[in-house]
């Protein structure tokens, strides 16, 4: 599956439910895979679909192991798994609320699976994932999360995540993942990112999304000549992808080419390939928007184009994504207002 051979691991995953259909790993799983599946080729507006419908299709599987093997640890844990992956489909269109409330009907299932095996490290996983992801929230939300026994700490979740790399069987690589995106997007620590990415990459070398969020790294980290020499890599990916999905490929690797040419002081192509991306831009999160209108803003701001750098910040905190940018660009937007009253 990470290796993007969907099909290949549908076949397996469908022989593996036959010769075993009460083992509680290949039912998630072949949700997360038939969800990868449509994503790479119908699109993430269909993979939502598909993710809820395989989601249901799953649900009966694992009542019929309750039903004949109890209430057993591990087939809670992935039971509760499954139940918050419907979570992930909020979380890609902002519903904060609706996202922590699907979100909690699993988390019930995995604190009850902790509870009869504390041991079991796959689920430190869902565990610390969903906690960062409360703790991303307002006072009131996390109030209500407290409540049902969730703990919105995010250094806390980020300890958890960490042991779940070091430990969890299964969950490691997801772990893994979660904490590049966390670390690149959220904590604004690159550098963290990187050793995330570098693990991942380590055993998924042509892993199109791990190979991307490593190019963003070595700009962020200023690996410039790295990131130079990491290009050719991503567009040879971007020629091997599926067509349904290149325009978010090719969305990404031009905002990686505005990143790194703002970083080597070569402004016009920055603002060449930014424009580009704001004028094309077609993906499930805006996390990416959010970077080229930063990067634009700084630009304008730097050749005092001060109301089109307002514009931009102004564009960046009015996505709501959470990401650091967000602030970054709120700061930012309230400096050039007040340069510009200055005049």
């Amino acid at each position: 599956m990470y290796s993007y051979r969907f099909h290949e691991a549908e076949a397996a995953l469908d022989s593996a439910m036959a010769l075993d259909p009460y083992h509680p790993v290949p039912p998630f799983v072949a949700v997360a895979n038939r969800w990868q599946l449509s994503l790479t080729e119908e699109g993430f507006k269909a993979s939502h679909e598909a993710l809820l419908q395989a989601i249901d299709a799953a649900i009966p599987r694992y009542d019929a192991m309750i039903s004949r093997c109890g209430r057993r640890a591990d087939i809670l844990l992935f039971l509760g798994s499954t139940y918050g992956l419907r979570a992930r489909v909020h979380l890609g269109d902002k519903k904060w609320l609706a996202g922590l409330y699907s979100g909690l009907k699993g988390w019930s299932l995995i604190r009850q699976a902790y509870a009869l095996d504390s041991t079991l490290a796959d689920a430190d996983l869902p565990i610390g994932a969903f906690d960062y992801y409360t703790g991303m929230h307002s006072a009131p939300l996390q109030l209500v999360a407290r409540l049902f026994g969730v703990n919105p700490n995010r250094s806390r979740s980020i300890q958890v995540l960490q042991r779940a790399v070091r430990q969890a069987p299964y969950a490691w690589m997801e772990a893994a993942s979660v904490l590049s995106i966390v670390y690149l997007y959220f904590e604004d620590d690159p550098e963290m990112a990187y050793q995330y990415t570098d693990l991942l990459l380590s055993h998924y070398p042509e892993n199109y999304y791990f190979s991307f969020l490593m190019g963003e790294e070595l700009v962020r980290t200023h690996r410039l000549a790295e990131a130079r020499e990491f290009m050719p890599r991503l567009r040879a990916l971007i020629e091997r992808s599926h067509p349904n999905q290149r325009l978010e490929w090719e969305l990404k690797f031009a905002a990686l080419e505005a990143a790194l040419a703002f970083e080597e002081g070569d402004l016009d192509k920055a603002l060449e390939r930014c424009g580009w991306v704001i004028d094309h831009y077609d993906m499930e999160f805006d996390w990416h928007l959010g970077m080229v209108h930063y990067i634009r803003g700084q630009i304008r701001e730097g050749r005092a184009d001060l109301i089109g750098a307002r514009e931009d910040y102004r564009v960046v905190a009015k996505l709501g994504n959470r990401t650091y940018l967000v602030e970054e660009a709120r700061v930012a937007q309230d400096r050039v207002s007040r340069m510009m009253a200055g005049r």
